[in-house]
């Protein structure tokens, strides 16, 4: 009786199709996920054939080898998820389609120390910077046209007068390395510190925003879930999919907004995200988690998120899908999709702008909001880029495992955008070139400081 009992749970075993979860990132919540689902069992012993692989991280995933395996991520995802692409790939694609990127993303320098083109972009930057450090917004806006400015590229939400900017490293997360400076000084010694460690990597220049949207005087931004699929046979062309999750969460800091020179330092004033602002004894002051909803932001500030601002963010990620939508699967791979963490910040004049784009964004479920809402996602994704071609059914059928207030148990949360091309035709803003830039003399700071 044992060995008849033991032959059918192994034929069922079987059956059952395996599944790899890949450590880190909260990989026990997506395991939890798996768990509600018929038909499938975690991978036992290395080397057995999985149907799907989850990998916090995309360099664990041997994509030449994957054959028809389900995967959740894109094999070039870095084409968008890295500071330096995300801008490159944007610019190329709004010159192809005239278009203006810098009305939605702030203005951005590219720096590559190791590039030919070095000196030429940082000498572009420096002119730039030292323009605008000679004489107030005011003043400059009423010398716009004297100077070639065009006011969509240095709105007064970014140029306020302080001109404050913030230096990132390419391919680095969770504010690591990011540091403001409002003055060359500052600039170089940020180059120069750690035996000049910042030029040994490629890093970004981004204009700050000097006047963003505010939260009972304390900054924010927005953390917005995307998934892109390629789900389809080896022999059809690129089937992508683009879906945006009904809700995501905001993000505050635990101090009030500052951008006096001597206030550049603390960064718990300047960055949201949570891996930053749980370092700090100020965390949770006023919220949990640091993080409100949509509807909590509506209560907050009276804009009415939904209506008036999400629109035209879902135009921005129909832009930076468009802009990638050749590369991102380069080697043609089936069985694809991708979570991706937008971040945004609004200003004082309602305008979204696109911060970055983040793969493996974290699903920790650091508030009692994330532990709502992180495990929908997740599932309601698994609905569409899994259980449909696997006829993965719940474990009780009817089920809702993982309930949303004020969202019906068998809705799908993720939001399905027909055709994410729309807005191409909608925006056509003649890109501006820059004219008759203030020079600055970058020979003298590149003598006096070992550039």
């Amino acid at each position: 009786m044992f060995i008849y009992k033991l032959k059918i749970k192994q034929s069922i075993y079987k059956n059952l199709k395996q599944y790899k979860i890949g450590k880190g990132n909260n990989s026990e919540l997506v395991l939890n996920v798996m768990k509600t689902r018929k038909n499938w069992s975690q991978q036992q012993q290395a080397g057995q054939e999985c149907k799907f692989i989850w990998q916090s991280v995309s360099s664990q995933i041997k994509f030449q080898q994957i054959n028809n395996t389900f995967v959740n991520h894109f094999e070039f995802h870095k084409q968008i998820t890295t500071k330096n692409n995300l801008i490159k790939n944007l610019e190329s694609f709004a010159k192809f389609n005239s278009l203006y990127i810098y009305d939605i993303t702030p203005l951005t320098y590219c720096i590559n120390p190791e590039s030919s083109q070095f000196q030429q972009v940082f000498e572009e930057f420096l002119n730039l910077y030292q323009s605008k450090s000679t004489f107030p917004f005011s003043q400059k806006h009423e010398s716009s046209q004297k100077i070639g400015y065009c006011q969509p590229k240095y709105p007064q939400s970014l140029f306020s007068g302080k001109n404050v900017w913030i230096i990132k490293p390419a391919d680095f997360n969770r504010g690591c390395g990011i540091k403001l400076f409002s003055s060359l000084k500052q600039l170089i010694n940020i180059l120069l510190a750690d035996n000049k460690k910042y030029l040994e990597r490629q890093f970004i220049i981004q204009k700050y925003i000097e006047q963003p949207l505010l939260i009972n005087e304390r900054k924010f931004d927005l953390r917005i879930w995307v998934m892109l699929t390629d789900i389809r046979k080896k022999e059809d062309r690129n089937n992508f999919q683009l879906y945006i999750f009904k809700e995501g969460y905001i993000r505050t800091s635990s101090e009030k907004f500052d951008i006096s020179s001597e206030k550049l330092n603390d960064l718990i004033i300047h960055l949201t995200n949570n891996a930053i602002q749980k370092t700090d004894q100020r965390y949770q002051k006023f919220e949990q988690g640091n993080q409100l909803s949509y509807d909590q932001l509506d209560q907050n500030l009276k804009i009415n998120f939904r209506q008036n601002i999400m629109p035209k963010i879902k135009e921005i990620i129909s832009f930076t899908i468009d802009s990638v939508k050749n590369k991102i699967n380069f080697n043609n791979r089936i069985n694809s999709f991708e979570i991706f963490g937008y971040d945004f910040v609004i200003d004082k004049y309602f305008n979204p702008w696109l911060i970055e784009i983040n793969t493996n964004p974290c699903i920790e479920e650091s508030s009692s909001l994330l532990k709502q809402l992180i495990p929908r996602m997740l599932d309601d994704a698994f609905k569409i880029a899994i259980d449909p071609y696997f006829c993965g059914k719940k474990l009780e059928d009817g089920k809702q495992y993982f309930k949303v207030k004020k969202y019906k148990d068998d809705e799908n949360m993720w939001y399905f955008f027909i055709n994410y091309y729309f807005f191409i035709k909608k925006i056509k803003i003649k890109r501006e070139l820059q004219q008759n830039l203030i020079t600055y003399p970058l020979l003298k700071y590149k003598k006096q400081n070992n550039f």
